[in-house]
């Protein structure tokens, strides 16, 4: 299925893939809601492109499996981006399709990859009532969050197909991928959220970097723009390497986990 795209800065005539960002949302969201992250690496120099996941945003409606979500991906996103990150389900869809995808480097922001933690919520009508789909019940839950922020969350959530929920559950993924096909880091929230717990040694073990960010929920990007963009920034700046030890030396709170 062909996802639809939204894109941020513009198109590299020489630099093509390799100064290309790709950005995957999470389950009820869409690619708008990258609003508070996506110009700012646009700014960096990279052309930024977000999918809509299929049932999703203005993309089609379809069968809801980690697979079909991830060859999604694949039929839509070029191959070999300077980075493509997830958050979320999409971290977990992101990481079925990253072999395929082969970016430079892949980011993991809290990561879902044990779908059978939605199991709890058994029915489309129940998972509809548990997302605050208004403006003002999103602004009540999220006080510090942009107005623009707020906007862009309740329009997606407004779209979504929550069949996306119960066709998920009924499909397990593994906790940990398997090792890491390109330079990879986990993004995770200091403030216990909905994400499955991590095992930080088992992840580097395969690979990853992870670093937290303190003050940051499960919805990381808009609790923590500033943040998320300094440890984003060093990533893409350094190869693939955040080059924090203990407490981030860039003033952000986020420290790294070896």
């Amino acid at each position: 299925m062909r996802l639809r795209l939204r894109s941020w800065g513009e198109e590299s005539g020489g630099g093509g893939a390799e100064r290309t960002v790709l950005l995957v949302h999470g389950l009820a969201s869409d690619s708008g809601t990258w609003e508070a992250v996506a110009p700012r690496i646009a700014r960096l120099g990279y052309r930024v492109l977000a999918p809509d996941l299929r049932g999703h945003g203005r993309s089609p409606r379809g069968y809801y499996s980690p697979r079909a979500l991830a060859d999604d991906l694949c039929q839509t996103l070029p191959v070999g981006a300077a980075l493509a990150l997830g958050h979320s389900v999409g971290a977990a869809v992101l990481s079925l399709a990253a072999g395929a995808l082969a970016p430079r480097r892949l980011g993991y922001a809290e990561p879902y990859w044990d779908i059978d933690a939605v199991s709890e919520l058994p029915d489309a009508s129940s998972a509809n009532r548990l997302m605050a789909v208004t403006p003002e019940r999103i602004a009540a839950q999220h006080p510090t969050w942009p107005e623009r922020i707020v906007a862009a969350e309740a329009a997606a959530r407004a779209r979504w197909d929550p069949r996306t929920m119960v066709d998920l559950h009924a499909h397990d993924m593994p906790r940990i991928p398997g090792r890491t096909p390109a330079p990879s880091l986990v993004l995770r929230a200091g403030i216990p959220g909905v994400a499955p717990e991590l095992d930080e040694r088992e992840l580097a073990r395969r690979g990853f970097e992870v670093v937290t960010l303190p003050g940051a929920g499960h919805l990381l990007h808009h609790d923590e723009p500033e943040g998320f963009m300094a440890v984003l920034g060093a990533w893409l700046g350094s190869g693939g390497h955040t080059g924090g030890t203990g407490e981030d030396a860039r003033g952000t709170g986020a420290h790294a986990a070896r």
